[in-house]
């Protein structure tokens, strides 16, 4: 009111939308100007320092409405997403009121912006995925929503990020490949984490949510690459959970892009290992979540519980593949090469 501007809020209004408020029009905004930036420093300092969820979100819904007159101060919105990105990577009790600070910031700020809240809630993700069990898997698989969400509002800023992302996990892959013997298992360590896995996840979602040519479908082929790469380096059985659900990963990749990806042969290759032919197995106890599992121990790997999970789950995802796999035609190349003779 002060300013003179129009109740972008308001039910009769036609500036329903808050975007359309420009502070900066007014004749009394350079006077106003400083307070509104001591403001907001202030109730981002606030912010940053508070525990209760309920607080943290009042205080974002707050922020979320003042965004109009944070636009003009670019230094001020960088360290207003700073405090949102961590509230969504903090509690899940706040966590969605972060995020919907951050869209509003990468919709309402001038660009490059978008670049920063891009690459802010990624690596947020990313922090915050480098250890996974049945406590923690629902919540880190919202926060992947949240970043494919965010990644489509410019398909041509999300792009660039994936294909650099995209491009990082490569090269990690590459130096696991390429490791001297004294630097295998630091290297395998890196691309057998939850951390990497994570990742893998979250572009396999990301490609599947956005596979039109003129999103992510270029996208399609280095990840396919690097999954089924990874899938055939880390070979050894107590690696079967990472394996099959890398595997999982293609198959949904597969059926929203419409490309074959020759899953089977990963699969099978799964199945035809001498540790479902052993007979002389304990019972063992307990279920085995492949969801929630990277790797298993030789003790897990000698019992008849496991035998019974792993070939069950094989199977699951090998009828999703033929369920869902495409045809192949001559005139339709495949993402990756064809894996000639299978056992």
């Amino acid at each position: 009111r002060y300013l003179g501007l129009k109740d972008a809020e308001g039910p009769d209004s036609e500036e329903a939308d808050p975007r359309k408020i420009n502070p900066q029009s007014s004749s009394r905004w350079r006077r106003l100007s400083p307070i509104v930036k001591a403001y907001v420093k202030a109730l981002t300092g606030f912010v940053d320092t508070l525990t209760d969820p309920a607080m943290v979100q009042l205080l974002l819904r707050h922020a979320t409405r003042m965004l109009p007159y944070v636009r003009p101060f670019p230094k001020t919105a960088r360290a207003l997403l700073k405090v949102a990105l961590k509230v969504f990577g903090s509690g899940e009790e706040a966590r969605i009121q972060g995020f919907m600070l951050v869209r509003r910031l990468a919709l309402e700020m001038p660009f490059p912006f978008i670049e920063a809240c891009f690459k802010g809630i990624y690596l947020t993700y990313v922090r915050q995925t480098k250890f996974t069990n049945p406590n923690v898997v629902q919540g880190q698989r919202f926060m992947a929503q949240c970043v494919v969400e965010l990644f489509g509002l410019d398909m041509a800023v999300a792009y660039e990020h994936a294909f650099v992302y995209i491009r990082q996990l490569a090269i990690q892959l590459r130096s696991a490949l390429t490791a001297t013997a004294q630097k295998t298992a630091d290297a395998n360590q890196v691309i057998s984490s939850w951390q990497y896995l994570n990742s893998l996840r979250l572009w396999a979602r990301m490609l599947s949510a956005y596979p039109g040519k003129d999103q992510l479908a270029s996208l399609v082929y280095p990840f396919v690459q690097v999954a089924v790469g990874v899938t055939r380096h880390l070979n050894a059985p107590k690696y079967h959970p990472l394996r099959l659900q890398l595997c999982g990963e293609l198959v949904r990749v597969g059926r929203h892009a419409g490309v074959y990806i020759p899953v089977a042969p990963l699969l099978l290759d799964v199945l035809s290992g001498r540790e479902l032919l052993k007979t002389s197995v304990k019972a063992g106890s307990g279920s085995i979540d492949f969801a929630c599992a990277l790797k298993l121990s030789k003790s897990v790997l000698e019992t008849r519980v496991y035998q019974e999970a792993l070939l069950d789950e094989t199977l699951r995802i090998l009828l999703l593949f033929f369920g869902f796999a495409p045809p192949r035609t001559h005139t339709e190349p495949p993402v990756v090469p064809h894996c000639r003779g299978c056992s």
